[in-house]
């Protein structure tokens, strides 16, 4: 696979996680595999084999940097009773801090029939679930860029069959001055956290959109619940974890104005 939304898969590693973290100025991030997870290998056990050894890993990379990473297990959706099981697994075994789990599967959508006992484990263990958007079931419209356009349909047509009263929303890519009041007004109080989309969007992007966040209006106690203290009611166990990222004095220095210049450009973008 070299490719999934219409982007080149990117290259990911934990330094370089680390360091884009320390870029944003983000202490704690939750790891997850996005689109198209499990789903371009048809058979079960194939799938079932590559999810088992994808949290194996983020797993490990979580426990070599406790106070850094949490992690959302990979599920192998659409086989329903494989993501029955390694949902156990990891939510019991490898202690993950959710599951991740497609808007749709290879054409299945969350919410449709038979995946209730999916969602009695999850429901069973208080889990947190993290949706992501993937392909749409069906061909691609030239000049339509799916990550930009059919992202936005699919999660849209999970949540119409899912309930939107628990849901939560980040603000990866959506921190702008048009975006953002829109998701202000919508989510429920408390239900806003922080996101950078990081790394399939470049670092620059999320520098962007991190640096309209922080030029939007917002009140003290509200900022600080959406970069920290909304995550921190639904994985309570980060709360040990540093506030600020620890870095040499030119790295605070060259971050700090790497943060200026994108608010100025933030700013100039926002009054055109």
């Amino acid at each position: 696979i070299d490719e999934a939304g219409g982007r080149a898969l990117p290259d990911w590693s934990p330094e370089a996680s680390l360091e884009t973290m320390t870029a944003l100025n983000v202490a704690t991030a939750i790891l997850s595999v996005s689109t198209p997870g499990t789903t371009f290998l048809p058979a079960a056990t194939d799938a079932a084999a590559l999810a088992r050894d994808l949290n194996d890993y983020t797993a490990s990379v979580v426990a070599d940097h406790p106070d850094r990473f949490g992690f959302f297990a990979t599920v192998p959706l659409p086989h329903v009773d494989a993501a029955i099981a390694e949902t156990v697994r990891a939510l019991d075994v490898l202690h993950a801090d959710g599951v991740v789990l497609l808007a749709n599967n290879d054409g299945v959508y969350l919410g449709q029939d038979g995946q209730d006992d999916l969602f009695a484990a999850l429901d069973a263990r208080s889990a947190v679930v993290f949706i992501h958007p993937a392909d749409l079931p069906g061909p691609a419209v030239d000049g339509v860029l799916p990550f930009a356009a059919d992202f936005l349909l699919d999660t849209t047509r999970a949540a119409y069959l899912l309930d939107f009263a628990g849901f939560y929303f980040d603000t990866a890519l959506s921190s702008s001055p048009a975006a953002l009041p829109s998701l202000l007004a919508f989510a429920d109080p408390g239900h806003v956290l922080f996101g950078s989309d990081w790394p399939f969007a470049p670092l620059p992007a999320s520098q962007l959109f991190a640096a309209g966040l922080e030029n939007y209006p917002l009140d003290a106690s509200t900022r600080a619940a959406i970069d920290h203290g909304n995550a921190l009611a639904l994985f309570p166990r980060l709360g040990s974890a540093p506030a600020s990222v620890p870095q040499s004095l030119a790295g605070t220095v060259r971050n700090t104005a790497r943060r200026t210049v994108m608010r100025g450009i933030a700013r100039l973008m926002a009054s055109r």
